[in-house]
């Protein structure tokens, strides 16, 4: 955004919009046999669990509206990343 960012640590860099994506995504970055739900907030626990304990309606939240940012194209949040096209896992 035309600023500097503070990359120091990883929680600073994720506050700062900042993403890593590994290339082997399918066999390290997915839990392919798990949902889209529970795979996207794996990054940032934080924002959907309290106390260790995650909250499904927040986590439900963070992934419908990650879906929606980014496009993935699924019948709904609960389907398994396995059975995304390759672009959208």
């Amino acid at each position: 955004h035309g600023r500097p960012a503070d990359l120091s640590t990883i929680p600073r860099a994720i506050r700062a919009g900042l993403a890593y994506v590994t290339e082997d995504r399918k066999g390290l970055g997915l839990v392919l046999a798990d949902s889209i739900r529970r795979n996207v907030p794996l990054a940032n626990l934080d924002a959907v669990a309290n106390a260790g304990v995650v909250d499904d309606a927040r986590e439900a939240g963070v992934a419908e509206d990650y879906r929606a940012r980014v496009n993935i194209k699924c019948a709904s949040i609960e389907q398994e990343t396995v059975n995304l096209s390759g672009g959208n896992q």
